[in-house]
């Protein structure tokens, strides 16, 4: 239920008596985040079709009338023949925090069900046909003739209301709102609850869920803050449903909590990782962390440089309470790898997608092309816990093939190596700006499988 900006201090609800009042869960959301009403009523709209009779074109949506009257002339319609869709053009792409649609109050009170409301970068023929299987724009189902729907920060330059139920689109208003653009965080932010990621945590307490942490309420109370337990090793893990290069990763904590919780949040460590399994998760409590908070104050920034990965990492030793994680990627940096086949000499045998290493190996990465290499991520982890940890590997930039097969002479090649890799987990190498169109990497000794690799090019 949206109260738009409704001032107060106590929310009521009330049921007529003789029945029950039984509330399963109240959630209240300050208006902090939702701060620009677009004016729609100046923007091009357009729809599938309409009815032949009264001439429901697609603008009388957003014309600012407070009549809901159909039959008044004060509402859109399509006819309800296969594919129906109305949508609004911004003008630019826009990050979307709500879109308010009011159906006809005199009329049609059915027509909507099925409906779905989707934020898209693009509108034609064959993109709006296969809307329907379309899950990574999709905002949420219009559900009764008065629907607010909250669409988490996604990016669009139209804002579209679709149904393949051979049902009419009937709508009287639509009133869209967007994040407010003097906030990079709530424009850029990636951590948020959609179809591809999602948001696990070592423990839950009571109804403190771990997605509460990426709801988009920034600026919440107690309630609204993910919570884990306070013993062993407790940790946050934001899935984004693919890699991305990390520029900023923001942490909100709550101020009215237990001030026993508050102190423990200092000394969090935040992790880029790009593969998570239990294993990984003790291994990587021992590495060095992107950056860890220090303070206890509302938010902390943690810069991080452009690290890649898939997976926002927390850790802490006590309980972990988030009431919102944001997370802002590059937008420069990308795995000039991927795609990339990787050519491994002297292997002995395999293991699915990584490589069981028993001696010294090398392994080279075709670029296709002369880059400026900044820098290599790669990710590697004992085949079992018996092995020993020691590592000797080596990672370099080559113009040629040479060396690659080679081993004794590439081991002894200072002039294109970037550097080298002592432990297990993720580990970043700095290329400094090397030329060449290979990577090549020489590992020494252990039994080892190698994770990942990617290459970023100088910025």
């Amino acid at each position: 239920q949206s109260t738009w900006g409704k001032m107060g201090r106590y929310v009521v609800a009330i049921l007529s008596s003789g029945y029950h009042l039984t509330l399963c869960e109240l959630e209240v959301y300050s208006a902090s985040i939702i701060t620009n009403q677009l004016n729609v009523a100046s923007l091009n709209t357009t729809q599938s079709s309409e009815l032949p009779v009264d001439s429901p074109v697609s603008s009388k949506a957003v014309e600012n009338s407070t009549d809901s009257s159909y039959y008044g002339g004060y509402c859109s319609a399509t006819d309800g023949l296969q594919l129906n869709w109305w949508f609004v053009d911004l003008g630019s792409i826009l990050p979307i925090a709500t879109v308010k649609i009011i159906g006809p109050t005199d009329c049609c009170l059915t027509d909507n069900n099925g409906a779905k409301v989707y934020i898209v970068d693009n509108i034609d023929t064959a993109f709006l046909e296969d809307l329907a299987n379309n899950i990574e724009d999709f905002c949420g189902p219009v559900t009764h003739p008065d629907t607010h729907i909250s669409c988490h920060g996604k990016v669009g330059q139209y804002v579209v209301i679709y149904s393949n139920v051979n049902s009419p689109i009937v709508v009287c208003s639509v009133e869209v709102f967007h994040l407010n653009a003097g906030n990079p965080f709530l424009e850029g932010n990636i951590a948020v609850i959609r179809p591809t990621s999602s948001a696990t945590q070592s423990s839950t307490v009571t109804t403190h869920i771990a997605s509460l942490a990426i709801d988009g309420v920034e600026t919440p109370g107690q309630m609204e803050c993910s919570m884990t337990g306070n013993s062993g090793l407790n940790w946050w893990i934001l899935d984004l449903g693919q890699k991305y290069s990390i520029d900023v990763v923001r942490v909100y904590i709550s101020q009215s909590a237990n001030p026993e919780i508050i102190d423990g949040i200092v000394g969090t460590k935040l992790y880029i990782a790009n593969t998570i399994d239990s294993w990984y998760l003790e291994l990587l409590s021992n590495n060095q962390p992107e950056g860890t908070i220090s303070t206890n104050s509302p938010f902390t920034d943690i810069q991080c440089h452009g690290v890649p990965g898939q997976y926002i990492v927390l850790l802490n030793n006590g309980s972990l309470q988030l009431c919102e994680v944001q997370v802002i990627p590059g937008l420069k940096n990308t795995d000039i790898l991927l795609g990339r086949e990787m050519t491994q000499v002297k292997i002995h045998d395999s293991e699915g997608c990584c490589s069981r290493i028993h001696h010294a190996i090398s392994y080279w990465i075709d670029i296709q092309s002369c880059v400026l290499v900044g820098k290599v991520v790669i990710s590697i982890k004992a085949q079992n816990s018996g092995v020993s940890t020691a590592l000797d590997v080596k990672v370099f930039v080559l113009d040629g093939l040479s060396y690659a097969f080679q081993m004794e002479e590439l081991a002894e090649n200072t002039n294109d190596r970037c550097g080298s890799v002592t432990d297990l987990g993720r580990s970043i190498v700095d290329c400094g700006s090397r030329s060449g169109s290979y990577i090549a990497v020489l590992i020494a000794g252990g039994d080892h499988i190698v994770w990942d690799v990617q290459a970023y090019p100088a910025t």
